[in-house]
């Protein structure tokens, strides 16, 4: 399998001449190792990075989190633009927005993302 060039050239940005980390091809893809240990590699698309057992979890968590973060931001450009839309879109004369059910669902999903805040 073949690796992503893309994805080695950013790491190539982020270890590149640190003293002691090299660069080696393995299992079709490559590999930057430390004292002989791979501390990363890249194989197809993945990155791969390993982690002390002890720090797993706390980096499993960060990335949940970071995800959510993202997540929430992209819900609020979501309800923003269906709102504008909402106030576009006509059906019967009048915007689907004045419609009462309409407008109960959208304060639903903007309560709903504002709740959301308090977790991240």
């Amino acid at each position: 399998m073949a690796y992503s060039e893309e994805l080695a050239a950013r790491i190539r940005d982020v270890v590149g001449g640190r003293d002691g980390i090299t660069e080696r091809r393995m299992f079709g893809g490559i590999a930057w190792m430390v004292s002989g240990n791979m501390v990363c590699g890249t194989l197809g698309e993945d990155l791969m990075v390993r982690l002390d057992p002890d720090d797993a979890e706390r980096a499993f968590d960060r990335g949940a989190l970071g995800t959510a973060a993202q997540l929430v931001g992209v819900g609020r450009r979501l309800l923003d633009l269906t709102v504008a839309y909402a106030g576009e879109r006509k059906q019967f004369g009048v915007p689907v927005g004045s419609q009462q059910a309409v407008k109960h669902h959208l304060a639903d999903a903007a309560m709903r993302l504002r709740l959301s805040l308090i977790h991240i």
